[in-house]
């Protein structure tokens, strides 16, 4: 069972996630608030939190979030045979009860694109904040950076405690030159 989880969801064209020096790692500028998808999931949990769409306290809640955002979207998937919606759905549970993220995403027959993922929090594997803490500035830092971990209160009572981590380090944009051996 997940302590709680963060749904996060996305749709534009395309295009639009291809684009040059589009925000999508947390240290491009205005990554924090713009609305467009990571690259890496687990880099929502910098955003701001008004872009958490979704908080539930079980698998089944977010499942029924998720089943709810992607109605809309179902009758325009651009390749719907390919899609077992019955085993998604049941995998989608099975992930989530297991403490691990869900995730769905597709392509449009307008040229769109959907993302709909829910993240389990605390992470199993990163160790970001959780986004319901107050940030200041920057990517990754919370009220209290550097002071250890902080703790919230579980949904079944008792606490859960969240290291807070630092963000991470900036992306190369170019290689460094190489030595001669």
């Amino acid at each position: 069972m997940i302590h709680h989880s963060h749904g996060y969801t996305w749709s534009g064209q395309a295009a639009e996630l291809y684009r040059p020096l589009q925000p999508r790692r947390p240290n491009d500028p205005g990554f924090v608030t713009s609305p467009l998808p990571p690259v890496h999931r687990t880099d929502w949990f910098y955003k701001v939190p008004a872009l958490v769409a979704d908080t539930s306290a079980s698998s089944e809640q977010a499942l029924a979030w998720m089943d709810h955002i992607w109605a809309p979207y179902q009758e325009r998937v651009r390749y719907p045979a390919r899609i077992d919606w019955p085993d998604r759905r049941q995998a989608a549970l099975r992930a989530l009860t297991g403490g691990r993220d869900a995730h769905w995403e597709e392509y449009l027959v307008d040229g769109g694109y959907v993302i709909v993922q829910v993240l389990c929090c605390p992470h199993r594997v990163a160790s970001h904040p959780c986004p319901l803490f107050p940030r200041e500035a920057g990517p990754g830092a919370c009220a209290g950076f550097g002071r250890g971990s902080a703790s919230v209160t579980a949904p079944r009572g008792g606490a859960t405690t969240i290291p807070r981590t630092a963000p991470p380090a900036p992306y190369p944009t170019s290689r460094p030159p190489s030595t001669p051996r």
